[in-house]
Order: structure tokens, then sequence, then C-alpha cells
């Protein structure tokens, strides 16, 4: 009953995804970029040896990965510089990359001293438009090194981050950029489930091999089953990349890729921009935390609603969903129950009720 209220609860929202989400585009930059950070290269081009960072340095592989998963851009030569520092430009043009936050199109002049040609700018006024960085303030001094102590801030509006030592006043340069990016808690784990599949794949035996895709495929299916097909889809790929031959890992495969949500997650993105108000903003926002697993943000974001709002029924359906993911059941029933109190006809919330009911009374 548990499994059945989770996907009818997942299949539920992703109909209500398709209708808040649009094809984002990757993050383009202008051709002039300045010195201090230059266009991303592309996939073929992007360096893995560099003459001024040596294999043994001990962010050399973490820096390796970063550019070669897209992460971490800038780098048209075959030099790092690692003592290089990053400007605010820079540091917001990488956070809204990896976190696919749209570029805004169209110029919104939201700081003065951000002008429409600047390589950065698209990715700055979108990363105000969708919320992540406040526009009340009149300047952004995009060329301004930052200090480390404002990139840890920084990150945080827009990721979780894990603890950093040593973090000073000085300013951020692109050897302490990888530590930071490393502390932040989804590519973290993504870079451990890669160093995972590279060890396996590349030194162990075939029982090693088996062990490790086994579990890969345990914990597949099992999100499968709990309505989290994207989380699904990351752990199966991971187990097809140790194992590309497996029937039954790519009958797997198939099934999940088969998933609507997944069908669509790699080029669904919130257009944030298009919001016409902070209510309908900060919806679309819980729903895209809501397929990104993040259901403590789900519910700050219901809650900021609901703050304004308290009679606002899709706030409260996807805040009780966020609670049933993280089982806490008692809150999701309650707030499924402020729903039936405000409308009494509504069908998801009758139904979701009646289903986690039986649920706690077994």
């Amino acid at each position: 009953m548990k499994n059945s209220l989770a996907r009818f609860v997942a299949l539920f929202l992703v109909f209500n995804l398709f209708a808040s989400l649009m094809l984002a585009p990757r993050l383009v930059y202008a051709a002039d970029a300045p010195a201090d950070a230059a266009s991303p290269p592309t996939d073929a081009t992007a360096p893995t040896q560099f003459t001024d960072l040596m294999q043994d340095d001990p962010i050399f592989e973490d820096a390796v990965w970063l550019i070669k998963e897209g992460l971490l851009f800038g780098f048209n030569d075959n030099t790092f510089k690692p003592q290089e520092e990053i400007t605010r430009a820079f540091l917001v043009a990488v956070l809204v990359n990896i976190n696919r936050i749209p570029v805004q199109e169209n110029y919104q002049g939201y700081f003065d001293d951000l002008p429409k040609d600047l390589w950065a700018t698209k990715a700055i006024e979108g990363a105000v438009a969708a919320g992540y960085l406040p526009a009340d303030q009149i300047t952004f001094r995009p060329h301004e090194a930052i200090p480390e102590s404002e990139a840890r801030d920084m990150i945080k509006l827009f990721n979780k981050i894990g603890r950093l030592s040593k973090v000073t006043n000085q300013p951020l340069t692109r050897e302490r950029l990888v530590k930071f990016l490393m502390s932040i808690d989804t590519i973290k784990d993504r870079r451990e489930k890669a160093r995972d599949v590279e060890v396996v794949a590349s030194f162990g035996d075939d029982k090693s091999k088996k062990l490790r895709t086994a579990i890969f495929i345990r914990d597949a299916i099992n999100k499968f089953i709990e309505g989290n097909a994207i989380g699904a889809k990351e752990d199966i790929e991971y187990a097809y990349a140790i194992q590309p031959k497996d029937p039954q890992i790519v009958s797997i495969r198939n099934m999940v890729k088969g998933d609507p949500s997944v069908a669509q997650a790699d080029n669904l993105k919130i257009d944030f921009s298009s919001s016409k108000d902070l209510v309908t903003k900060k919806l679309n926002e819980a729903l895209y935390h809501f397929y990104n697993n993040r259901y403590d943000e789900v519910i700050n974001e219901c809650q900021s609603v609901i703050q304004v709002d308290p009679n606002n029924t899709t706030a409260l359906l996807r805040m009780g969903s966020a609670y049933y993911m993280l089982k806490d059941y008692g809150n999701a029933k309650l707030a499924w129950e402020k729903i039936l109190k405000i409308d009494p006809n509504h069908a998801e919330a009758q139904v979701f009720l009646s289903e986690i009911n039986k649920l706690v009374g077994q």
C-alpha cells in the first residue's frame, strides 16, 4: 500500500510537471568573453592535462572530473591557473550551469553595473529571475574578486553544502573553487558514485563488478518502486556503465527510461522567469525541488506560500507529498486534511488520505 501511494503521488505530480516546465537551453555565453573567464570549451576540447597542475596535486582528479562533467568551464588551453582569482560573475555563471537554471535571454537591467553585452549577464539575470539572487541591490560588482566567505554564502543560496575547512576572507581562487564545488552535497554524492564505477570498471574483478552492480540495481528498483524514477535512473546508469551487456540491467534501464518523468528530466526546466507572481514562482520551485529529491526545500517553499495564502491547496498538496516522501506520514496527513477543509471535493487529496489512512492503520 505504501509503494502504491508513493507511485500515485509521483505520477500525479508528473502530470502537473508538464504544465510547469519548459525545454531549457544549455548555458551559452557571449563570444567576446573576457580573459578572466573564457567561454566554456566543448567536450571535445576540454583539457584533461594541464601544464600547471600535476596529476599528484590533491585537486587534480576532482578538477578534471568537474571539467569532463561540464560542471566547471573556462579552460580553452592546457593551463588551469590554480591561483587565479574567481570573480563574482564567474561564480554565479558556474552555479547557474551546475543547477541548469534558465538564462535570461531578454536583458532586464537588474543591476546598474551589469551591462547587456557582458558574457555572464544572461546567467546572472537568470539567477535573479529564478529567485536565487536578490534583485533589491543596485550593483552586482561582476568583475570583483569574491572572498571565500562570501563565495560559501553565495553557494548556499543555490545548493546545500557541507562543511568547508579554513574559510577565509581572501579571494577565492580556482584551486579553492574546486574544493568548494566538491563540498556541494549533490556534486559530492555524484562524484563518489562515479569513483566507485571507475574503480570497479577499471580494476575490479568479476566478483567485485557483480557486487557493485547488484547494489546499484537494488537501489534503482527500490527508488523506482517508491516513485523516484529520476533517482532510479542515476543508479541504473551506474550499473550500466560497469556492465553494459548485462541483459537484466538493460531491461531495467529501458523500464526506468520509459517513465514519463525520466523521459523529460534531462531537458525539462521550470521557466521561473515566466511566473506572474511570487506565489506561482514558489510553487514552481517546489515542484522542481520535488523532482530533484530535495523534499525539505519543497516544504520550505510551500510553507512560504501558505504564509501569504493559507488556502492554497496546491501548496498543501505538494507539501504533503514531500512529507510523505520523507516518511513523515503524520504531517503528510495533516497537510492533505487541510485541503479537504478548504475544498471537501478535492479528488487528489481524497485519494491520498484514503491510502495513507490505510497505511497508518496497518
